[in-house]
């Protein structure tokens, strides 16, 4: 998200809370304003996990955040057109500046200082498995009623909703290396939680895994897109301190998609021996026949 520095501007955060999912007719269009960011949370858990200062257990949350001044607040419109059912009010929202709003979204406790983002330590206390997608056309109700079935199936899920478009859309997916852009309605990412290693911790995985599968049909294909930060061993990972450019396809094309080539190129040039690297790190290309497999284009990322 784009926020001004402009110290006129505010952010205004508003807490919602619902029942049921959002059907997804209500939430394919993403760019009503594009200075504002609503997201939409699912949690069935018994565990303290993020959000869970404003996420109650069973419910869909939807946290709305606008950059505007006091007085112009269009997003109570555009909320009133798009969504009547949350029948937000001025009352609802709360006037605060960017960084603390950033404060509020990551679950800490109203009054924290800024500066705890200074010691880099997260809030999540409990072990996780995460996954991503990306949706690009409405999910049927029948659809998101076997998704709800599934998310009580598990002790601790939580599932986010990020919706694009807006200015994401406007940018050009081969501009930098993220290139999820037009066309895609919402992210998703899904996570399974517990609190303790001696857990059945193979029970929360089997259970992401199936959800993920059962997600098929109804998110992005060829390649099934992930998003970077939610990184995902489950899609491959560099064995050791050995790299290969064949399997880093598994991730990379998801990831990255047509920019992944690109990142090839870059990364064999600027680091042809691999000394900066990870489970799931961009190799260098071993040969020059690799090399133009991916394309002969010299362009590289500004």
């Amino acid at each position: 998200m784009m926020v001004s520095t402009n110290p006129k501007y505010k952010s205004f955060v508003a807490p919602l809370f619902l029942v049921f999912l959002l059907s997804s007719s209500s939430w394919v269009d993403s760019s009503s304003l594009e200075e504002s960011f609503l997201q939409c949370l699912n949690e069935n858990s018994q565990f303290s996990v993020p959000y869970s200062s404003f996420c109650a257990p069973n419910n869909a949350t939807f946290n709305a955040l606008l950059q505007s001044t006091a007085q112009n607040l269009r997003l109570l419109k555009v909320m009133g057109e798009s969504f009547p059912e949350l029948s937000l009010t001025r009352k609802d929202c709360i006037e605060t500046s960017w960084i603390k709003s950033v404060l509020y979204i990551a679950g800490y406790p109203s009054g924290t200082p800024p500066e705890v983002l200074l010691q880099g330590k997260s809030t999540f206390k409990n072990y996780f498995k995460a996954k991503s997608d990306f949706v690009k056309n409405p999910i049927p109700e029948t659809g998101l009623e076997g998704l709800w079935k599934r998310l009580f199936e598990d002790e601790g899920p939580l599932m986010i909703w990020n919706p694009y478009g807006g200015m994401m859309g406007k940018i050009s997916e081969t501009e930098i290396p993220f290139p999820h852009r037009r066309g895609v309605l919402f992210k998703i990412q899904y996570l399974t939680t517990w609190q303790k290693v001696e857990e059945n911790q193979d029970k929360h995985l089997q259970w992401i895994k199936k959800l993920y599968n059962y997600m098929t049909p109804y998110v992005s294909q060829l390649p099934r897109e992930a998003y970077v930060n939610y990184r995902d061993l489950d899609l491959g990972i560099n064995k050791n301190s050995n790299t290969s450019y064949i399997e880093s396809i598994g991730w990379g094309t998801r990831y990255f998609k047509e920019n992944f080539g690109r990142l090839l190129r870059v990364k064999t040039k600027v680091d042809p021996d691999n000394f900066f690297r990870h489970e799931q790190s961009i190799p260098p290309i071993p040969t020059s026949e690799a090399l133009r497999s991916f394309g002969s284009s010299k362009r590289g990322f500004d």
